[in-house]
């Protein structure tokens, strides 16, 4: 998409160029309902941090705007942008607690049950196809999807996905169980690494094969974890076991009830309230789901409790299992921190990574690809995407996400590891024709609607910078760009408009989150 007068290539110099970063504090107007919001025990959680950072002499940053903490919780718990719908109910929401009324309500959301349903399948199934003919993953999100809306004990959630048995169809819990099937049976090395991983927050596949003098774990700690799971093989009524090798835990065997099926003794003492690996391992991966960035790094491989810097997860641990293992609390913990709120702009002279490191900023970082392509087709739209959307848009937006995310690179089951944005990642959002199409100026389109329905140059500027970034132009921007608008006459406006959107697009504001 490029403009008669070149508007697309300057454009995007100006906006690379750093103006990006500024942000302007939106006005309020009228509230809109509210939503009720759990107690979090957040302060102890903040008074930990502040500690940390006073003890490390740094200075943590500024409060974010709160259009700019609206963009994180809708791309954490939805995978894409507010909407220019959203962000006007926002905006007129004048009274105080706003941006907790706005967490809850966002995580009450079907459209955040399906997202986050999505990254957990990942964590608990990897991402992979599977074997068709005994693996569903989509009736395995289904399942997740609807135990989030009913917010469901994640403790419970766990058990039954462990512990499941029947058809991986009728019973979509199975399919935790036969996405590790390999040639007709189940891996259940996979298992076992997979189950440590992704509830204990601790890499035992190391020791699959053989002893390593430095790590942890031993073989055989992994191969009676392993057991549990040893024998399983699915047959048309469901999944059968044949006796094989005594399973044993790795470590707290008094946790684990003395009766019962191997699965179910396993599930019980991965859940049991004595067992802190299970709380801290997801308290641990909720940061990283919120943040894009867990609070210990590999998100796999949490420290024990009581480790130095740590107090601030052991804090959202312990609430997390005293509290019955709510999950929609710990998210929400995480949302009103003042780690969540803060700033991504460093304080003069403030060193980023030891900011980073001790979550005294917000971490700038990459979107993930669902993120991005999903931000692109709703700034496409000056309508909210969700259930109620026609069908013509819900499938094609699902098209062209999973074929945007296919050729982007999608990060798989390691979504939290640390990756880089790529040069091959910039030329195809530049060079893909998904965003000439998303913002083409046309009647169905937000560029075209803002065009002839914004009023002023200065109205359209606005409008089209919430759509695309959830901020309104700095000044300089304003400077930059509000001539070229105010000279465009009839189909030239909308020209470009569509420009500057696809400018924005490419932005490095766009495609990371702050």
């Amino acid at each position: 998409m490029t403009g008669a007068r070149g508007l697309t290539a300057a454009a995007l110099a100006i906006l690379v160029g750093g103006a990006v970063f500024a942000a302007v504090r939106p006005t309020s107007r009228a509230a809109p309902g509210r939503v009720a919001v759990p107690p979090q025990g957040g302060g102890a959680v903040d008074a930990a941090l502040q500690t940390h950072w006073k003890a490390q002499g740094l200075t943590p940053a500024a409060p974010a705007d709160d259009l700019a903490v609206l963009r994180r919780l809708t791309l954490a718990l939805m995978g894409t942008v507010p909407s220019l719908e959203e962000i006007r109910r926002f905006e007129a929401d004048a009274t105080p607690g706003r941006l907790d009324r706005w967490a809850a309500a966002l995580l009450d959301d079907p459209r955040s049950h399906r997202y986050l349903a999505e990254r957990l399948a990942r964590v608990f199934a990897g991402s992979q196809a599977g074997a068709f003919v005994v693996y569903r993953r989509d009736l395995l999100m289904d399942w997740l999807a609807e135990r989030l809306a009913r917010r469901e004990p994640f403790d419970a959630m766990v058990r039954e996905l462990v512990s499941s048995e029947g058809l991986w169809t009728g019973s979509p819990e199975v399919n935790f169980i036969t996405a590790a099937v390999v040639d007709g049976k189940v891996d259940e090395d996979q298992l076992a690494a997979r189950t440590a991983r992704a509830f204990l927050g601790v890499r035992m596949d190391c020791a699959q094969c053989h002893d390593h003098p430095f790590a942890d774990w031993k073989q055989a700690q992994f191969k009676g974890l392993a057991a549990f799971y040893g024998g399983l093989k699915p047959s048309p009524l469901g999944l059968e076991r044949k006796p094989g090798a005594e399973p044993r835990v790795p470590f707290g065997a008094e946790w684990m009830p003395e009766q019962g099926r191997p699965r179910e003794r396993l599930a019980a003492w991965l859940t049991d309230p004595r067992n802190p690996h299970f709380a801290r391992a997801t308290a641990n991966r909720v940061w990283g789901l919120m943040f894009g960035r867990p609070f210990v790094e590999p998100v796999d491989d949490v420290p024990p409790a009581g480790t130095k810097g740590a107090e601030a997860l052991d804090l959202l641990a312990d609430d997390f299992a005293r509290t019955g293992y709510d999950w929609r609390r710990l998210v929400l913990a995480v949302a009103s921190s003042k780690a969540f709120r803060a700033s991504s702009e460093l304080p003069e002279g403030a060193p980023r990574a030891a900011m980073e490191k001790a979550w005294a900023v917000f971490p700038v970082t990459p979107l993930r690809p669902e993120q991005l392509i999903g931000g692109l087709l709703q700034a496409g739209s000056v309508r909210t995407i969700d259930r109620d959307s026609d069908l013509v848009t819900r499938v094609v937006r699902a098209l062209r996400e999973k074929s945007f995310v296919a050729e982007y690179g999608d990060p798989g089951a390691d979504e939290l590891a640390e990756r880089p944005a790529t040069i091959a990642q910039a030329l195809l959002r530049m060079n893909n024709k998904l965003p000439d199409e998303v913002l083409d100026p046309n009647p169905f389109t937000a560029t075209g609607r803002i065009a002839l329905m914004a009023g002023d140059a200065p109205r359209a500027l606005e409008v089209t910078w919430l759509a695309l970034v959830t901020r309104r132009p700095t000044e300089v921007e304003r400077e930059k760009f509000l001539p070229w608008l105010a000279e465009a006459r009839g189909g030239e406006r909308g020209k470009v408009l569509g420009d500057l959107a696809w400018a924005l697009f490419n932005s490095a504001e766009f495609s990371w989150n702050h």
